[in-house]
């Protein structure tokens, strides 16, 4: 890269495979075009013609219910074991 950007330019470092690299010189060398030619018409096309959007990430899953405790299941009155109490006697005249 220059030194010096040429005015109306804005430098921009990037790592890239090296195989991707050496592919788009060999491209670039077959056609008599510079390798930033390729990279600007290849960057120009990408944003004429976009892929599409990738969507976003589902949400984790929501932890599952907590489990009752133990003994709580166990203690807790049902009917099959509550007695029915008694009424209370009448007081009062008879």
């Amino acid at each position: 890269m220059p030194k010096s950007p040429v005015k109306g330019t804005k430098q921009v470092l990037l790592e890239l495979p090296v195989e991707l690299v050496e592919e788009a010189k060999g491209f670039a060398q077959s056609r008599s075009e510079s390798l930033k030619e390729v990279v600007i018409d290849a960057l120009r096309r990408h944003m004429a013609y976009p892929p599409p959007p990738k969507p976003a990430p589902l949400p984790p899953p929501a932890p599952p219910p907590p489990a009752p405790f133990p003994d709580a299941a166990a203690s807790a009155p049902t009917r099959a074991n509550v007695k029915p109490k008694k009424p209370a006697p009448k007081r009062g005249k008879k």
